[in-house]
């Protein structure tokens, strides 16, 4: 049995050059996504990190979240990147 990770980048508006956002599982990239939308990641229970990376005319990263997850978890993670101070953070939703 396998977690699942649900990421969803909310969109911050229009934002010219953009040339979509990159999610790591462990350092490796498992999608790609474009403001607005979400990716589902199914992963092996265990420690894992999770990172988004916005590709545009100046990259932009963002915080790399540590988690360890169990078989059967279902977790949500939230992002949105912030114009003022040019960041893309990601936390965990909690019901």
């Amino acid at each position: 049995m396998v977690a699942r990770l649900t990421l969803t980048i909310r969109s911050p508006g229009l934002l010219i050059g953009v040339r979509g956002i990159e999610i790591l599982l462990d350092g490796e990239m498992v999608d790609r996504v474009q403001f607005g939308e979400a990716c589902t990641i199914e992963c092996e229970a265990g420690e894992h990190t999770l990172r988004a990376r916005m590709r545009a005319v100046i990259s932009r990263r963002s915080n790399i979240l540590k988690l360890t997850v169990a078989d059967g978890e279902d977790r949500r993670f939230d992002g949105k990147y912030s114009r003022l101070w040019g960041t893309l953070p990601i936390r965990e939703i909690r019901a």
